[in-house]
């Protein structure tokens, strides 16, 4: 009798479940760190099992940097023109963000007295850097990302192993900046210590876009790394993240997310309504990310269902981000009518 291999012929895996279900993918790691965020603003909620899944969720920002990293290798493959690359980094990042930031910052500025100085340090993410304001870190280091991509294309063309060159020089550089400035390192190590992954993203690319399967090898690999990872993440998320315990609990939480994003578009596969859910936020992934932070800190500056018990801090946190979402889509919605309709109107013309 022939055994079963998961690994054999059919039951093959391939890397191009990745960008098959990207939107999928973004959907369930914005909802995820939205969770995160979440036990963050209220430290009292507890829900056995599920409130440590929920505190785990800043693998979604893992998850985000992986598929942001295969995005721009489809990008590039597909045409290498830097002008049109960096317009549309432009147009779906920067502009977003400093158009949604605008009235959140111009309220900081409003409520908290800071200078204009400040406001304008905040509003271009200088301040992450010199002050240590980790409100929009992500936003910086994808745009940093994003600026230097090319580059580690060309580099990744021309050898691939470049990029695993570029991770234990990322790893060196991360301890140096730890032993000789301690403070200024934990102030942004939240980024600096996120860059493997988005390399790592970087190096499996290729092997997304060419469909290659994954191999008995790799699976076992990623397998062991994914349980040595989430070992590491709930031994440090009970003792409490600090300093080179940090950097590890971030390196590791790259390898938990790959594993994360295979299980969960097996299991998703078996509800259509339930993927179309997530695909629609993960089509607004970056907005609903960047709205729902400063509305969460709104409700911590002004300490809004503080005083309440435990399920009404957790309604007023799903109401708020419902909203957020709702509102997100309906305007999305509109705005595509109206490419729709304008387009229509140009067809007609002509």
């Amino acid at each position: 009798m022939k055994k079963f291999n998961l690994l054999e012929n059919k039951y093959h895996v391939g890397w191009n479940l990745l960008s098959e279900n990207r939107d999928f993918l973004m959907g369930l790691a914005t909802l995820w760190i939205v969770c995160l965020h979440g036990t963050q603003l209220y430290k009292d909620i507890n829900i056995p099992a599920l409130t440590l899944i929920m505190k785990l969720g800043n693998m979604g920002v893992e998850i985000f940097l992986i598929l942001s990293a295969i995005g721009l290798y489809y990008s590039l493959n597909y045409n290498y023109n830097l002008k049109i690359f960096y317009l549309k980094r432009i147009k779906r990042v920067l502009i977003p963000y400093l158009i949604i930031s605008l009235w959140y910052w111009l309220w900081v500025l409003c409520s908290t007295k800071i200078s204009i100085l400040d406001f304008f340090k905040n509003w271009f993410l200088i301040s992450f850097v010199t002050d240590g304001v980790t409100t929009s870190w992500y936003v910086l280091l994808i745009l940093c990302l994003y600026l230097v991509y090319p580059i580690i294309y060309l580099l990744q063309k021309y050898n691939s192993n470049y990029i695993l060159f570029i991770v234990l020089f990322d790893l060196i550089f991360n301890i140096f900046i730890f032993i000789k400035y301690p403070v200024f390192w934990d102030s942004i190590e939240i980024a600096l210590t996120r860059i493997p992954t988005f390399l790592i993203g970087c190096y499996i690319a290729p092997l997304v876009k060419d469909k290659k399967k994954i191999n008995q090898f790799n699976f076992i690999i990623e397998i062991v790394l994914a349980f040595f990872g989430t070992i590491c993440c709930v031994a440090f998320l009970k003792i409490g993240l600090n300093n080179i315990a940090s950097m590890i609990y971030r390196y590791t939480s790259c390898f938990i997310a790959f594993f994360i994003c295979f299980v969960s578009i097996f299991l998703v596969s078996f509800s259509k309504n339930i993927k179309l859910f997530f695909e629609n936020i993960g089509k607004t992934s970056f907005e609903v990310y960047l709205i729902h932070v400063f509305v969460r800190n709104i409700l911590s500056f002004y300490k809004i269902g503080y005083k309440g018990n435990i399920l009404d801090k957790t309604i007023i946190y799903f109401i708020m981000v419902s909203i957020v979402i709702i509102t997100i889509l309906i305007f999305k919605r509109y705005m595509l009518i109206g490419k729709v309709y304008k387009k229509g109107d140009m067809i007609g013309k002509n």
